[in-house]
């Protein structure tokens, strides 16, 4: 049964192990010569299924949005290409029809392929690969190019247009920065046609809770990535605080959240957040398997790595953390001064001696490719996991983030626990005297004992039990 779309058009589909270059400039080479426009990007699992079957996973990328980068799906789910047409698709038996895997419509902030806009399409990507298992997958990405914006930092006019929403409609700010748009109305309209024929629906983060509820459909899981109220109280401005936006956040995360039958909660503290507001969550579980590599040296001088979006609050902090205490410090430990290769949007800004910036990148393997340990500075009260703790696990390279973030996550191995600048400078010391990252020094895991977690299919599962 194929995906339902009002636009028409053709479905772009890949499966197998194809080079991800390849596949982005296939599916650009097709959305710039076919006649009809390419309103979907299929990635099907790497499965055996019968010809002409429609099992996958489907990504609505619009008619405007030519350039979708597949490097980041493919680096999970590989790739092949064939193109058929939603008629073509259509036409199945009815034992095909039979088949068919639930549908389950997928409704997140923006496209999970995008990582450059942040970690929850980290996030997205792993739970989407974990629910393929089960159902047909068809994502819908709120903000688009052209459309819902994602952020309104850097336009005078998008902040304009959101404190007046607030002012005159009593919503918190991470509901008015997206519903001020006139495209806001439009998504809207075509969330409710997507979810028409959907047999199961997932949100992923607030927009997407925040959309449904206003569509009138309850989604069966929802994943919460963060507990937006703590934002509020963290980030707000002097202004922001004065219309009370910490509280009005939470007033509305109560209301919308509350009303879910399932809610998955990325981080330990959130789950227990979200209790206390009678909001009953369960952490998710994305702890990545922990694969060791043996250090890439390029010579014998020691890099520290940190990644991320420059214009995130905690990342700046974090930033100005490690050059002003960390580094200066760890340089009297080695025999050769430390560099810090920062890498994320943002980060061109970054100047100082021993800083290496490489920016926005399109494949993290440049980033991790080329650091002998990350560290996640972000000290104090947190909401949410982090991805690049997440990730550098995922690639083997060793870690140095606080006991909160590696307790919220559900980490067991791969990790220096360090709580401030000196035990920071202490981890990466000690990293930075050993040879092999195999064989570590006694600081190198955290006994990890978190609450029992979950992933998104046995969720569903249990949901429909």
């Amino acid at each position: 049964m194929p995906v339902e779309h009002a636009s028409g058009g053709l479905t772009f589909a890949v499966r197998g192990q194809q080079d991800a270059s390849t596949s982005g400039l296939l599916y650009r080479t097709f959305a710039s010569s076919t006649k009809q426009p390419l309103t979907r990007l299929e990635v099907l699992p790497k499965t055996r299924r019968q010809p002409g079957s429609s099992v996958g996973h489907t990504r609505e990328t619009g008619p405007t949005d030519p350039h979708c980068n597949l490097k980041a799906c493919d680096q999970f789910l590989g790739a092949d290409v064939n193109v058929v047409s939603d008629s073509e698709a259509g036409q199945q038996t009815g034992a095909q029809k039979s088949e068919r895997r639930p549908r389950l419509v997928y409704v997140t902030t923006y496209d999970p392929a995008q990582m450059s806009n942040g970690g929850a399409a980290w996030v997205d990507q792993r739970v989407i690969a974990d629910l393929s298992a089960a159902y047909q997958i068809h994502v819908f990405a709120i903000c688009e190019p052209g459309g819902v914006p994602l952020e309104i930092r850097g336009s005078l006019a998008r902040q304009v247009w959101t404190l007046a929403r607030m002012v005159a409609t009593n919503e918190p700010l991470h509901s008015a920065k997206f519903m001020h748009s006139p495209a806001w109305g439009r998504r809207r309209q075509r969330l409710a046609q997507a979810i028409r024929t959907a047999d199961i629906v997932v949100s992923s983060q607030w927009p997407a809770a925040l959309m449904l509820d206003q569509v009138g459909r309850v989604p069966d899981l929802h994943i919460a990535h963060n507990a937006d109220h703590v934002l509020a109280e963290q980030t707000d401005s002097r202004l922001l605080r004065s219309l009370q936006d910490g509280k009005r956040t939470r007033r509305d995360e109560a209301r919308i959240l509350g009303a879910l039958p399932t809610v998955l909660a990325l981080s330990t503290t959130d789950a227990k957040r979200l209790a206390m507001m009678g909001i009953s969550a369960t952490p998710l579980d994305l702890a990545p398997r922990h694969r060791p590599r043996p250090r890439k040296v390029i010579d014998d001088r020691f890099r520290v790595g940190f990644l991320g979006k420059a214009s995130w609050p905690p990342n700046a902090t974090a930033l100005q953390l490690l050059q002003r205490e960390v580094l200066p410090a760890l340089s009297q430990h080695l025999r050769l001064p430390p560099q810090l290769i920062v890498a994320g949007r943002g980060t061109e800004e970054v100047t100082g001696e021993g800083v290496k910036v490489l920016g926005a990148i399109s494949d993290v393997r440049e980033f991790y490719g080329q650091v002998d340990a990350v560290v996640v500075p972000r000290l104090g009260l947190s909401t949410g996991v982090s991805v690049k703790l997440l990730e550098a696990i995922e690639f083997g390279v060793p870690a140095v983030a606080p006991s909160q973030l590696v307790n919220d996550a559900g980490l067991q191995h791969g990790v220096v626990v360090a709580d401030s600048a000196e035990e920071i400078i202490a981890a990466l010391a000690d990293i930075a005297a050993v040879d092999d990252p195999i064989h570590r020094s006694p600081r190198d895991t955290s006994p990890n004992q978190s609450a029992p977690r979950q992933t998104a299919l046995s969720a569903l599962r249990d949901g429909a039990a």
